[in-house]
């Protein structure tokens, strides 16, 4: 194998994304995407015994979250020279618009971190992505749902029953496009969110699927959502926009049509109310008592009118809330995934449950529940 150790101690690039770090123990695996193409970092703690002291930085430095950044630096610099040859930085390339099939099905290397006289070494590997590994969104398309339910444990379910998907539209990946409208050179390689059909305008929100059991659920809330909307145009016009919830537009499928990579939604503008409350109480953000009240009051009457349906939220807290352009607050994240801390396990997927996250949501807003108007009937 190839020695492609680096001679720059200052590693950078012009984009870079962490996909995934693996601890398994006594080795680590990184995966990231670095100038385009995706690169997976090896090192096991048996190569790194000899001369030296790699062994010792190696277990200091991970055993030290608060020297991360440290660590990262520790690890990627042996490679820096073969990351830099085969993934030129974008001043040396032209930037091009690239598809969720690009992003996902991109040039890969792998290289193996080693104790070479007293110097890490990395040494290239043999390396062909195969398409089911966890950080790469696939669920394997099936005939039957055997093996898939909804319960909150079971996890990294990688395949999705054929009848979940009924009805639904669907979209190759090659056909969908990142916007990178203003998108700043740096976030290249982060996993693309805003995404749009290409030759349309229309931007949409990409959500990967890593999780049938998840993924059927979202698609099983959001079509409920979706036919109830279209009764409400007809009978009580409205009412339509007072229901704030994500939309769902369709679902994408790997090139392969036996594949699922995720989930097309309305894009919706805006930032989470999480985020709003911390920079409220980090970064001396205002947030009027009005627009709390009237948040804390949209949500409610928004999730009581999905209990009326027969839709449990299950994303109950404020990450999953997002204010959007009109200052108006919207649902998102019907997946069913971890119970937020507040919400009993046994009560995750009931109305009960919603309604201990929605009264955490008021906490949150440090709103007097006695002051609250009643929320308004859909």
């Amino acid at each position: 194998m190839e020695d492609v150790t680096s001679s720059n101690p200052n590693p950078t690039y012009s984009s870079f994304y962490m996909l995934e770090l693996y601890d398994g123990g006594d080795s680590i695996e990184y995966v990231f995407k670095a100038n385009g193409k995706l690169f997976v970092i090896s090192i096991d703690a048996t190569d790194l015994s000899g001369p030296g002291s790699l062994l010792e930085e190696f277990n200091s430095l991970r055993r030290d979250s608060d020297r991360f950044n440290e660590f990262e630096d520790w690890f990627l610099e042996p490679a820096d020279d073969f990351i830099r040859s085969v993934a030129p930085a974008l001043k040396s390339r032209v930037r091009q618009s690239i598809t969720l099939l690009n992003y996902y099905k991109c040039e890969s290397f792998q290289l193996k971190l080693k104790n070479e006289a007293g110097q890490l070494r990395a040494i290239q590997q043999p390396h062909t992505q195969q398409g089911n590994e966890s950080y790469i969104p696939r669920l394997k398309v099936v005939d039957n749902a055997q093996g898939v339910d909804f319960h909150w444990y079971d996890k990294h379910q990688r395949s999705i029953p054929r009848s979940a998907l009924a009805g639904v539209p669907r979209f190759l990946a090659s056909e969908i496009e990142r916007v990178d409208d203003g998108l700043r050179d740096i976030y290249l390689d982060d996993m693309p969110c805003e995404v749009r059909q290409i030759g349309t305008d229309r931007v949409l929100f990409f959500k990967g699927t890593y999780d049938g059991c998840q993924c059927s659920r979202e698609i099983k809330m959001l079509s409920r959502i979706g036919q109830s909307t279209k009764k409400l145009i007809a009978t009580a016009p409205a009412y339509v926009t007072a229901m704030r919830t994500s939309k769902l537009v369709g679902i994408v499928m790997w090139d392969d049509e036996e594949s699922v990579m995720g989930l097309l939604l309305e894009y919706v503008e805006g930032e989470t109310l999480y985020q709003l409350l911390w920079e409220e109480e980090h970064m001396d953000r205002i947030i009027g008592p009005a627009s709390k009240t009237k948040w804390a009051t949209q949500i409610e009457s928004t999730l009581r009118y999905l209990h009326g349906i027969g839709v449990i939220w299950t994303g109950a807290w404020t990450a999953n809330v997002i204010i959007n352009s009109d200052n108006d607050a919207v649902l998102v994240d019907f997946g069913g995934g971890a119970a937020p801390a507040h919400i009993p396990l046994e009560s995750f997927y009931t109305a009960e449950g919603d309604l201990l996250g929605l009264k955490r949501i008021k906490e949150d807003l440090n709103l007097d529940l006695s002051d609250m108007p009643p929320p308004s009937k859909l």
